[in-house]
């Protein structure tokens, strides 16, 4: 029966489409910049060639992996189907993991002290620090560990059907109520802080599965992980997910909305 219901919500998402912002009629961005056709050129100067490249990436990824994924488990099923699977780890796999982030834990919260202090807004890179093998072996070989433990590397080899999986990139995140970022983005009262305020889709086209540990309670207002479900299938393979990804990629500034998602292990505690 689940299956049943997968392959029912899946085919129906799969006929939805990228949604499209009106700049011209939004309240904070219409009538503020007039069409100069210079600033295009320059603009897809740039961007075309990072295009280009994810549309290579796109084809290398559907003619070796396409889009129909392995669903052996419960997991990978509800991945298929929604693009994203919540769940709870035992405290046994989290609280080394916890430890040893605790260092950068702490060097991030200093750092946002500090802007508090000064007064000054709390950007999104702020609150993070990237997880790096040769900066942090320990920590690193920790988290790998940590999802090597949790079935998500297996997980993650078995929904793209590939021979294997690893660890990629990792960051530790500080996400403290009130951030700027992710509540007040319009700071002078043009229009209100959208819900989807941060959506985005990433833009490695290679097959991922970006993971979240929760260490500890996340609010609402501290700008926890979210995900529009079945999102993940709107226009596979198209040009607008090439173009939405390739205005994330280094070189271009940063664009895009929808989301995708991927596993996503939640600890409450």
């Amino acid at each position: 029966m689940s299956v049943t219901v997968a392959v029912e919500r899946s085919s129906e998402a799969a006929s939805r489409r990228l949604p499209r912002i009106d700049y011209r009629s939004h309240p904070a961005y219409g009538g503020m910049f007039e069409v100069e056709p210079r600033l295009r050129q320059e603009a897809e100067a740039r961007l075309l060639p990072l295009i280009d490249d994810v549309e290579q990436t796109e084809r290398e990824r559907a003619a070796v992996f396409g889009y129909r994924y392995g669903t052996p488990s419960e997991v990978t099923r509800e991945l298929a189907a929604d693009g994203c699977s919540v769940r709870q780890l035992a405290p046994e796999l989290l609280d080394p993991l916890h430890a040893g982030a605790a260092p950068l834990i702490e060097a991030i919260r200093g750092r946002l002290a500090e802007l508090r202090s000064a007064g000054e807004p709390i950007g999104f890179k702020a609150t993070q620090e990237l997880v790096a093998p040769d900066r942090h072996p320990e920590l690193w070989k920790l988290a790998a560990q940590t999802v090597r433990a949790a079935g998500v590397v297996q997980t993650s080899a078995d929904y793209f059907g590939a021979e294997g999986a690893k660890l990629k990139a990792a960051a530790v995140m500080v996400n403290q109520p009130g951030q700027s970022w992710c509540t007040d983005i319009f700071r002078d009262g043009a229009a209100e802080t959208p819900p989807t305020v941060g959506f985005h889709i990433d833009s490695s086209g290679y097959c991922t599965l970006k993971i979240v540990l929760y260490l500890n309670d996340v609010e609402a207002d501290q700008g926890p992980f979210g995900v529009i479900p079945t999102s993940h299938l709107w226009e596979q393979g198209s040009l607008g997910r090439v173009r939405r990804r390739s205005a994330g990629t280094p070189g271009a500034r940063p664009g895009g909305h929808g989301r995708h998602g991927g596993w996503l292990p939640d600890r409450t505690g």
